[in-house]
């Protein structure tokens, strides 16, 4: 909970308000859903992508997957054209750069591998599904992958069309082999429309966010 409640509050999306009101006694008039000003740019118009189709593994911003390069790994020796991308804040360079170069990865992306990471929702904003790993070590203990993924928000995620949690090595083998044989499908356009409601992501996020500092200044 929040230890100090805020008299407004900026949110991602519909679904952040939700939490918002419900979670920590929000007043709807005073949650402002402006959507992620660092996604802006998933709205913008792309040139042709890099032909060559990849498999992303996106690492998380903190330690939360432990065996992230054994998986990264075990998925190279077993699948052709697997990307491994640790996330740029792990080694203190994050930068708007970064951010672009994900957004093509994710273009060129057949589809997601990644544990308890925004990066699934941003896939999802492009219509690419994502496998989750479920399982495996992690530095808080053996069971955080259960905790993470049965939190309400995260449990959310899992919910929607095109995204899998795998609990073995070897289901994440047999889910990413279905999607890439086209074993698999999804709606994309639905997996968009439930990113969207968490992450709106229309190009518009700093003209709200601006709009919403006008509206709750004294």
């Amino acid at each position: 909970g929040l230890l100090v409640k805020p008299d407004q509050m900026l949110v991602w999306g519909e679904a952040s308000k939700r939490h918002a009101v419900n979670w920590h006694g929000m007043e709807e008039d005073r949650v402002a859903v402006t959507g992620p000003p660092h996604f802006d740019f998933y709205a913008e118009p792309r040139g042709h992508s890099d032909p060559q189709r990849i498999v992303l593994v996106a690492g998380t911003s903190v330690h939360y997957w432990a065996d992230e390069i054994h998986i990264a790994k075990f998925l190279m020796d077993r699948i052709n054209n697997i990307v491994h991308r640790p996330h740029p804040r792990r080694g203190g360079q994050w930068s708007w750069e970064a951010m672009h170069t994900l957004r093509d990865q994710l273009d060129r992306a057949v589809c997601i591998v990644a544990a308890f990471s925004t990066v699934i929702v941003e896939a999802a904003l492009m219509g690419k599904p994502s496998l989750l790993v479920g399982f495996g070590k992690s530095t808080h203990g053996p069971a955080m992958a259960d905790y993470h993924f049965q939190l309400e928000h995260m449990a959310e995620v899992v919910s929607w069309p095109g995204i899998h949690l795998c609990r073995s090595k070897e289901e994440l083998l047999t889910g990413l082999e279905g999607i890439l044989n086209k074993g698999i499908g999804w709606d994309a356009a639905e997996l968009c429309r439930r990113a969207l409601e968490v992450a709106l992501s229309d190009g518009h996020a700093q003209e709200r966010i601006l709009e919403a500092l006008e509206w709750m200044r004294p």
